[in-house]
C-alpha cells in the first residue's frame, strides 16, 4: 500500500512495517508561507503562553485590531488558531508549531550568542539529537584566551571544578594541568569521578604516575573509569555545578584557548545526557589491575 498526501509519503515495507517519507521542500515552502507575516508569527508566539482576548493582544503587539484579526483570520483557516468564548488559543497543531518555533529561535540564539565558539570548531562527534537541542546552551558563555592572559579558559575551569563534588568527565587528552586541578579537588573533599576516554590516553595516565594517585584517592572518593574504542574530539566536563565544553579545530589540534561553560541547571542537564551517550558505548573497568 502506497499513500502520498501533500508532503507525505506513506509506503508498505512488509506486513508489520510501514515506512514515512517527508518532501523537506514542501514543508518548507508551508513553513514560509505562515512565517512570511510578521504579523502571524508573532501571534502565534504570543499565544504559545496563554489564551488572550483581542484587547490583550492588541497591547502585547502594538497594532490595531484590524491588523490583528486579520491575522487571526488567517491563522484561522490555517487550523492554527481557534477563538474560545471572546480568547483566542491555539490548536493542537497551533502550539506544536509555536513550540518548535520557540525552540528554533532558542537554538540561533544560542548559536549567534557563542558564534565564534562554534565556528572555528568541528561539531562531528556531538550527535545530531544534541546539537538540534543547542537551545539548551542558551545561557552558555564561552571564554577566550587572550593576549594579556594565555590561561583564561583554564583558570575559569579549575576554579569550577573545584567546587563540584560530582565530576563526569569526557577525556580526549591527556593533560597534567587538569589532572592535577581534579585530583587536588578529590584530595580537599569527598567527591564522585566518573572518566570516559580511551585505551591511549588511559595508557599515559599510567605511564605519567597518575594511575597510582588515582588508585590513593579511590580510598576516601568513588572513581570509575570507562573505556570507549573511538577517539572523541570532545573535552566534556560536566558536574554538579557546571558544563564545560571544548573542542578541536579542523585540523584535529585540540584547542585550549576557548571553553565554553554553562551554569544552568538545562546546560548541566545537556552535558549530562551527552556524557552518558559516551559511557554507555564503554565498558567499565577495574581501576585497581588498570593501574
Amino acid at each position: 500500500m502506497n499513500v502520498k498526501k501533500d508532503n507525505i509519503k506513506i509506503h508498505k515495507v512488509d506486513n508489520n512495517n510501514y515506512a514515512v517519507e517527508f518532501d523537506l521542500l514542501k514543508s518548507v515552502e508551508d513553513i514560509r508561507h505562515i512565517l512570511a507575516s510578521a504579523m502571524r508569527t508573532k501571534l502565534l508566539l504570543t499565544l504559545h503562553d496563554s489564551k488572550k482576548r483581542l484587547g490583550e493582544l492588541r497591547k502585547e503587539l502594538g497594532k490595531p485590531s484590524a491588523t490583528i484579526l486579520h491575522g487571526l483570520r488567517e491563522l484561522e483557516t490555517l487550523k492554527l488558531v481557534k477563538k474560545e468564548d471572546k480568547h483566542y488559543c491555539l490548536s493542537s497543531n497551533g502550539f506544536l508549531l509555536a513550540l518548535n518555533m520557540v525552540k528554533l529561535i532558542e537554538n540561533l540564539y544560542s548559536i549567534n550568542t557563542n558564534f565564534k565558539f562554534w565556528r572555528n570548531h568541528k561539531i562531528g562527534d556531538i550527535p545530531t539529537d544534541f546539537l538540534k537541542n543547542t537551545h539548551a546552551l542558551k545561557k552558555s558563555k564561552c571564554i577566550f584566551s587572550d593576549d594579556t592572559d594565555l590561561t583564561k579558559p583554564l583558570i575559569k575551569y579549575l576554579e569550577m571544578i573545584s567546587k563540584s563534588t560530582v565530576l563526569k568527565i569526557l577525556l580526549p587528552i591527556f593533560s597534567k594541568t587538569h589532572l592535577d586541578g581534579i585530583l587536588k579537588n578529590l584530595n580537599r573533599k569527598k567527591s564522585i569521578l566518573e572518566i570516559v576516554t580511551t585505551k591511549s590516553i588511559l595508557n599515559s595516565i599510567k605511564s605519567n604516575e597518575y594511575g597510582e594517585l588515582l588508585i590513593n584517592c579511590s580510598k576516601d572518593n568513588t572513581i570509575k573509569i570507562w573505556l570507549i574504542e573511538d577517539e572523541v574530539e570532545i573535552f566534556l566536563s560536566c558536574c554538579d555545578n557546571f558544563l564545560a565544553l571544548s573542542l578541536f579545530f579542523e585540523d584535529d589540534y585540540y584547542d585550549d584557548s576557548s571553553i565554553l561553560v554553562d551554569e544552568s541547571k538545562e546546560g548541566i542537564l545537556w552535558g549530562s545526557e551527552l556524557f552518558e551517550y559516551y559511557k554507555e558505548q564503554g565498558h567499565l573497568v577495574d581501576i585497581s589491575k588498570q593501574f
